[in-house]
């Protein structure tokens, strides 16, 4: 397909062009040119004034099938380990259908997710429109025991040596030497739980032999290793604690199972407690995530991924947009999410997503209050076995 898209700015990490639009062709982007030039053989219009585009976000770790309890296992009602032992497969397609549907609503293109049910969850993600990333767990909560076939099954499935597609994610060290000969071996990312010190990754010699990506910020006790070796970092700024700024690390920012589950949020939360300045905050939303999946995304140079956001801007809450003040303007105003492109197609327009449907969403609902009945009857049982013991 080919598009453009017209704003009174275009922000990205390299700063604000102005009265501009973008021209996209065959999911790449293919040039900027002045607002009021006609672009030949265009077969969609997309923004106008009162917009602002910018790259799509990226979320480098989030939870999809736990999305509709995200406010009970914060508040600790329940359980992430017992839930996952009540859904079905059929169940973890529909939630994450829900938690897609939101990220889209939201400006997020790409998200990397860890889960039970992977090869389904990926598929609602990709009819959401969203770009999947699975990261097989290895000793996680969510992890199958049977990882390794798990992982080799996925990978040949949706991603290929040297890509980034299907990724591994350590939870324990306990199987550290096989997990990082099958990450070097597809030649894949290896995600670090913030539990798991990269201490052991250096004793043995692993720490330049694989690509790492280490969950957490300032409360990792390796911080000193992250910047020696130049490892990815992601954090959640709503979970985090830290005493100094992060723009050393250039950070990736991830949704994990916030209750807001809004990077927007999350990217005000790190300037506010002074982890980001504004600009970085917006980097690490787009450039930062796009370089730990290796995807060309986050600018808006020629021949980069068609991933773009569009936000209106024309009236409160959002209003104003200040062209001085892009990033403080994008991060603290940025709500009224009107389009979401991806791979240049439309995946969310007047803001509403285009690929899911009510029907759907009624489904999902029905089956959140089914998986509530499972769950506290499996409490119940659990409680009443004690009591008789």
């Amino acid at each position: 397909m080919r598009l453009t898209i017209a704003a009174d700015a275009l922000v990205s990490v390299r700063g604000v062009i102005r009265d501009s639009k973008l021209v996209i062709d065959s999911g790449k982007l293919k040039g900027v040119v002045r607002r009021n030039e006609e672009v030949e053989d265009v077969e969609l219009e997309l923004g106008g004034s009162g917009r602002v585009a910018t790259p799509s976000f990226v979320s480098v770790h989030t939870f999809l099938t736990l999305y509709p309890f995200r406010f009970s296992v914060f508040n600790g009602l329940k359980n992430a380990t017992e839930l996952y032992s009540v859904i079905t497969s059929n169940d973890a397609y529909y939630f994450a259908l829900l938690a897609s549907y939101h990220l889209a609503r939201t400006g997020v293109s790409s998200v990397v997710f860890s889960d039970p049910y992977p090869d389904t969850v990926a598929r609602a993600v990709q009819e959401v429109g969203l770009r999947p990333y699975i990261a097989v767990g290895v000793g996680c909560p969510e992890s199958r025991s049977d990882w390794k076939n798990e992982f080799n099954v996925l990978f040949q499935r949706w991603s290929a040596k040297g890509r980034r597609d299907v990724m591994l994610k350590l939870c324990t060290d306990e199987e550290l030497d096989e997990v990082f000969a099958v990450a070097r071996e597809a030649k894949t990312l290896l995600v670090v739980d913030r539990t798991v010190p990269l201490h052991e990754l250096k004793t043995k010699g692993f720490i330049r032999e694989a690509p790492i990506l280490a969950l957490g910020g300032g409360t990792r006790s390796d911080a000193s290793l992250i910047k020696k070796y130049g490892i990815h970092v992601a954090f959640t700024p709503s979970f985090e604690v830290s005493k100094f700024p992060l723009s050393q690390y250039d950070p990736a920012i991830s949704l994990d199972l916030t209750p807001k589950y809004d990077i927007r949020h999350e990217m005000s939360v790190a300037v506010l407690r002074l982890m980001l300045k504004p600009d970085e905050a917006f980097k690490a939303s787009t450039v930062n995530g796009c370089e730990v999946l290796q995807l060309d995304c986050g600018t808006f140079e020629n021949g980069a991924e068609a991933d773009v956001a569009v936000f209106e801007f024309r009236e409160p809450p959002s209003y104003p947009f200040e062209p001085a003040s892009p990033y403080e303007s994008l991060v603290f105003s940025g709500y009224s999410l009107e389009t979401l492109v991806v791979k240049g197609e439309p995946v969310v327009d007047g803001g509403v997503p285009l690929n899911v449907g009510l029907a759907q969403v009624e489904e999902a609902t029905g089956r959140v209050q089914e998986v509530d009945k499972r769950a506290g009857q499996k409490v119940r049982n659990v409680a009443t076995n004690r009591d008789l013991e």
